[in-house]
């Protein structure tokens, strides 16, 4: 699907959302709208993330790779998510799920960090 289409569908989600919005569908059509826009995005660059791992594999560094992407996927899920709750009214469980996925990137960091240590040593 090219870029133009994603756009396209991105404004009549938006129009539908107008629409909706004093309803009580209102929520659950805003939430269906980013999943839906956030699944169009994975299936856009999934090619992107296999040729990135490949070059990778070739270069000797896919383990750095991996936890780049891994914060990455994090950090879009986590957006997401805390947007969600932000557009339902529930900034408090927005805050605490962007707090959730800062200290998943800092779990998922440390064989980086314990590897740049025992460089360093």
């Amino acid at each position: 699907m090219s870029l133009w289409q994603t756009l396209g569908i991105a404004i009549l989600l938006s129009f539908i959302i107008f629409i909706t919005r004093e309803t009580k569908l209102s929520p659950l059509v805003i939430s269906a709208s980013g999943i839906l826009l956030f699944s169009l995005l994975l299936e856009r660059y999934r090619g992107v993330v296999e040729k990135l791992g490949a070059l990778a594999d070739a270069g000797g560094i896919s383990e750095e790779l991996s936890f780049m992407l891994k914060a990455g996927g994090i950090a879009l899920a986590a957006h997401l998510c805390s947007g969600m709750c932000r557009d339902m009214g529930h900034g408090s469980v927005a805050d605490k799920v962007e707090l959730l996925a800062k200290a998943e990137m800092l779990i998922i960091s440390l064989p980086v960090i314990e590897r740049l240590f025992t460089l360093f040593t």
